[in-house]
């Protein structure tokens, strides 16, 4: 590919958002790569630049935000989550609209399932699959059918037990907020909530992350049909397993893995297209994950260095060009 137009390129790891915004604005940095910079960061950044010229903030929806539930009876410490009334109604009581307008500062919605809505298939997908927008009453409705009523400020079950639940994400300005939201919408339908932040060494501890007691806030990047393999029974991440697997929550229905796999191995176009539509009309239907919204991208560019932007969803890592990147 001939010989690189930038002799030296030079990599900093710095995992607090913060100090990413720091660098970049001081000139210490003079591009940004991944998720590194967070939406939130993306804004900061592009609020000044805006005003200096100093570079630019290129954006993309490359990944879809969402939360995942513990379903295996032997891992969660809210039994009341196994009930599919009780997950409707925790899609319905948290108003993921707002926070999708908070956490992405305007740059992406709300997302119900893991697909953008720039790719030709959502015009099926949309109409096929189940909603639940933000209705406190019909939250509340769900959980008295499934024997859950308020006593007070507090939700509790028939024999006056709490309805209590963990909340996990991931160290991150971004993710804090969002859980942080969560949370408190949460707790005004009567659930007592704890809030835990998943610190960065911890990440790659596979029996801790998969061994989250209630509900846990990740992210996916936007690749189908293969991001609907985070949902397949396959990958539940089982002690068999070594806790490996994308399934964290080990949601597990024969249905929605047929539908997946005839997505992922026909030779037929329109069958592969019909199986994704079907598929997550089955995910939404029974709430196998909750759709948050969509973690977009956002990279920072000085002026003057040309190559790095956005990335196709489904392509890892926004180095690729990386000899063609040059100082004009």
């Amino acid at each position: 590919m001939g010989k690189p137009q930038v002799d030296e390129v030079v990599f900093r790891i710095i995992s607090d958002t913060g100090t990413v915004v720091a660098n970049v604005l001081s000139g210490n940095v003079d591009a940004t790569v991944g998720i590194t910079l967070g939406q939130q960061g993306g804004v900061n950044v592009s609020s000044v630049w805006s005003q200096t010229g100093e570079g630019r903030v290129l954006a993309t929806p490359v990944r879809f935000r969402y939360m995942q539930i513990q379903l295996d009876p032997e891992r969660t410490q809210q039994p009341g989550l196994l009930d599919a009334r009780v997950r409707r109604a925790i899609a319905h009581g948290i108003d993921r609209a707002t926070m999708a307008e908070i956490v992405t500062q305007g740059l992406a919605p709300m997302a119900d399932v893991p697909i953008s809505p720039n790719d030709p298939i959502f015009a099926r997908v949309a109409p096929a699959i189940v909603k639940y927008s933000y209705d406190a009453n019909r939250a509340a409705a769900l959980l008295g059918e499934a024997g859950w009523s308020r006593r007070g400020d507090a939700l509790a079950d028939a024999r006056g037990q709490p309805f209590t639940v963990d909340v996990r994400t991931t160290a991150g300005t971004d993710n804090e907020v969002e859980m942080g939201i969560i949370a408190a919408d949460l707790s005004k339908l009567g659930m007592q909530v704890s809030q835990t932040v998943i610190p960065q060494s911890r990440i790659r501890d596979n029996e801790f992350r998969v061994t989250f007691p209630g509900l846990n806030t990740t992210a996916q990047s936007i690749d189908v049909p293969g991001t609907l393999a985070v949902a397949i029974s396959d990958q539940c991440a089982s002690v068999e397993r070594r806790y490996i697997g994308s399934n964290r929550g080990c949601w597990k229905n024969p249905e929605f893995d047929r539908f997946y796999q005839l997505a992922s191995t026909s030779l037929d176009a329109a069958d592969r297209e019909n199986a994704v539509v079907q598929a997550l009309r089955v995910l939404t239907e029974d709430v196998g994950v909750i759709g948050l919204s969509y973690n977009t991208e956002s990279v920072a560019v000085r002026k003057g260095l040309v190559g790095p932007g956005p990335r196709w969803p489904a392509q890892v890592g926004n180095t690729w060009n990386i000899h063609e990147w040059r100082w004009e």
